[in-house]
């Protein structure tokens, strides 16, 4: 069924754009809930610690489940079933969010749903990917889908959402199954490993690049995960609101267009790893930025910077695992993605970044997150340039070994 699905888009030269809604109701959802939850929380009296305790749990609930859902997708019938149960999963995770306010009922809220959440947008990458892998269409304009959904709905949410942050609730599920309803539109894509063909998971970890370049993106994504997690609040102590947030988060949105539009052509030209680089050195950059902010409104222009951080590290980690895993582990591929550069990642960024917020300040973070940034990017450069030595001394031993066989 999938062969004939796809083939049938090639003939007909069609564009794929129920992709293109797929991401923009998705990540629609995401702007009426990520950048509000932390307003609620502290709305409903927790604290500063208890939420970055909050933020971390729920990447550690990700780091487990994610590699469940990815193997489940690889050896599934159809990807498209195991998509089906996780957005119907968090539609009703976060229904019953909004029930109680005690402390132990909002952690088993929130872990509910990230227990299905978190593995929902690895999946419509592996689909996506999948689906237009033997057709012309580029996976940067289709995923722009998500800017278009985000920035909308960012701004339409700050303004619904300024006087009852829990209407948040009934949006994000809303949304989701719209989402679970656009599942139907998409091409069927099969799990390789269905039936006999299985593959370890610890395939994927003896790939030395695939595990550095893992390593670099939980890097960059460190630092943003205490600015998802923090930025709100930070953005309420510069003087902001919730109307202002709304617009603040879709101008990093819309940000993210350029290179969209133009993302195959600058990988193809620079490589992945000199692009994630530059994407390091910008977002390093933004934080000291961060850290010189005197209004909100001066938060809403810098976030402009957001076009060349979080994204390019989604693009290029999801490019690179399509292109260098195998089929049978390309859904386990960018669940292990989800794990380190989004799960570990959010919980080094909450848990480190709430801890010693509460001693030096928020401010004063994105100082040291910038700091960390940039001295990590030059490590991490400086290990592929010692892998890159390696590879080419070892083909050299080979090919002369070969040579000398030859004769």
């Amino acid at each position: 069924m999938t062969k004939k699905i796809i083939k049938k888009s090639i003939e007909k030269n069609r564009y794929p754009y129920e992709f293109l809604l797929m991401y923009a109701i998705y990540f629609g959802g995401s702007a009426a809930f990520s950048p509000y939850i932390p307003l609620y929380l502290k709305e409903i009296g927790l604290t500063q610690v208890l939420i970055g305790i909050l933020f971390a749990i729920g990447p550690l609930v990700a780091m487990l489940s994610q590699p469940v859902w990815g193997i489940v997708g690889d050896r599934s019938k159809s990807k498209n079933r195991v998509l089906l149960i996780l957005l119907a999963g968090a539609a009703v995770s976060i229904i019953i969010f909004p029930v109680s306010t005690a402390v132990w009922y909002v952690f088993f809220a929130y872990i509910m749903f990230t227990f299905f959440n978190s593995s929902i947008n690895p999946l419509i990458d592996t689909i996506a990917l999948e689906g237009i892998e033997k057709t012309k269409w580029k996976f940067g304009p289709i995923r722009m889908g998500g800017v278009y959904g985000y920035s909308l709905v960012a701004i339409l949410s700050g303004i619904v959402l300024k006087n009852n942050l829990s209407w948040m609730f009934l949006i994000y599920a809303i949304i989701l199954m719209l989402n679970f309803a656009m599942v139907f539109k998409l091409p069927v894509v099969e799990g390789h490993q269905h039936g006999d063909k299985k593959v370890s998971l610890w395939v994927l970890l003896k790939n030395k690049r695939l595990v550095l370049m893992l390593a670099f993106g939980l890097i960059i994504q460190s630092t943003l995960g205490f600015y998802f997690s923090f930025f709100s609040i930070y953005f309420e102590e510069l003087g902001g609101d919730s109307a202002l947030l709304g617009w603040a988060m879709s101008v990093s949105a819309l940000a993210e267009i350029p290179f969209l539009m133009f993302a195959d052509k600058i990988v193809n030209k620079l490589g992945i790893i000199k692009t994630m680089t530059l994407a390091s050195i910008v977002t390093s950059a933004r934080w000291v930025v961060f850290f010189f902010l005197n209004s909100a409104m001066q938060a809403v222009f810098v976030n402009l910077l957001h076009g060349f951080t979080y994204i390019v590290v989604i693009y290029c980690m999801a490019i690179y695992i399509n292109e260098n895993v195998q089929k049978e582990l390309r859904a386990s591929g960018q669940a292990l993605n989800g794990v380190v550069t989004v799960g570990i990642s959010r919980i080094i960024g909450s848990v480190i970044g709430g801890y010693f917020s509460d001693i030096v300040g928020l401010r004063e973070m994105f100082l040291y997150c910038s700091v960390f940034g940039f001295i990590a990017t030059l490590v991490i450069n400086y290990l592929f340039l010692r892998i890159n030595k390696v590879s080419k001394a070892s083909f050299a031993a080979e090919f002369q070994c070969s040579t000398d066989i030859m004769a």
